[in-house]
């Protein structure tokens, strides 16, 4: 009976240590370069997870401010943003909304570092996904 004991605990350790292993965090750096107040959230393309939450939004101020937010992540998983204007979220950048648009160039590995700074800035004719 101790041995068998002994063997659920050593894989516990095991398994345990080889879920931790592939926890990681991923620094999402955004800086806003418009006049207006803009909202973002980070989408996971393998989980249905979304940061800050499902409810919830980060935003930025008016120009020039610039957040930087950490999450939790699964090691190599993609994760991509989407950002749109406060008071018009038919203006956006990155995944959008919902997370669902296409778009050149939001995504980012979930690796441990700081990704580099996203400036967001807008001219007039700017509607849709991807910019």
């Amino acid at each position: 009976m101790m041995f068998l004991r002994s063997v659920f605990l050593l894989l516990a350790v095991v398994f345990g240590a080889a879920e931790a292993a592939a926890q990681q965090t991923l620094i999402f750096v955004v800086r806003n370069e418009t006049n207006s107040v803009i909202n973002y959230k980070l989408w996971s393309q393998s989980r249905n997870i979304v940061w800050p939450g499902a409810n919830t939004m980060y935003s930025t101020d008016f120009k020039g401010d610039q957040r930087s937010n950490r999450i939790s992540c699964i090691q190599g998983e993609s994760i991509c943003y989407g950002a749109w204007f406060r008071n018009n979220p038919k203006i956006v950048w990155g995944a959008g909304t919902t997370g669902k648009g296409r778009c050149a160039d939001c995504c980012y590995i979930c690796n441990g570092e700081r990704t580099k700074t996203k400036v967001l800035t807008y001219t007039p004719a700017q509607q849709g996904f991807g910019r």
